[in-house]
């Protein structure tokens, strides 16, 4: 099984888009090696953990090294241990992969439009309809969740005020925790759509 190594700016990136990297390397067929995570297991453990980025870059050579490919999230150029790994990458002749294209709100607006059979105008309709709220809870959580656009840009969007945005997407994150099937199966859907 071939090993994949996520490089990417990690310290000010959510934890999650090294998740959702880590989920696409490995819907590829392939295993990935999530720096962050092997970052946050060793300082569970040591008690002085590490504590500078040269610190966690030596860290994480051996991880590294037993990769035979990378995979560049965007805005990896912006990172002086990033731009350094992904050099080492190409010295050794490691595969090296890039993110596809950021997910855009027209992507989740349209997947959501697919999926549900219902139209944009539907779904920013000004109604309490149970399934309709729901929709547009997992636009706003997935637009989060990919960093596709700000909360105010979505409130002009969808009519509302931007705290409303952030209010349906907190509800989102909270029955997603839960483990509320409904809003599970609506946002898996729009996700897989998404990436398919």
């Amino acid at each position: 099984m071939e090993l994949i190594y996520i490089i990417g700016k990690r310290k000010g990136t959510p934890r999650n888009v090294f998740s959702e990297a880590e989920m696409q390397i490995r819907k590829m067929g392939w295993v990935a090696i999530n720096p962050l995570e092997e970052i946050l297991k060793f300082n569970e453990v040591d008690e002085e953990g590490l504590n500078s980025a040269e610190e966690e870059s030596r860290f994480l050579i051996p991880f590294f090294n037993k990769c035979s490919g990378v995979y560049l999230l965007p805005g990896w150029e912006s990172c002086q241990s990033a731009r350094k790994e992904v050099a080492a990458a190409d010295e050794a002749s490691k595969r090296i992969m890039y993110q596809p294209q950021q997910v855009s709100i027209d992507d989740i607006i349209r997947a959501a439009e697919e999926v549900t059979g219902m139209s944009f105008d539907k779904i920013r309709a000004r109604t309490r309809k149970g399934t309709i709220v729901e929709i547009r809870r997992a636009i706003f959580y997935l637009a989060w969740k990919y960093q596709s656009t700000t909360f105010v840009a979505l409130a002009q969007m969808f009519g509302m005020d931007h705290t409303s945005v952030i209010h349906n997407r907190n509800t989102a994150k909270r029955l997603l925790s839960a483990g509320d099937e409904r809003t599970t199966e609506v946002i898996t859907q729009i996700k897989e759509r998404l990436i398919a």
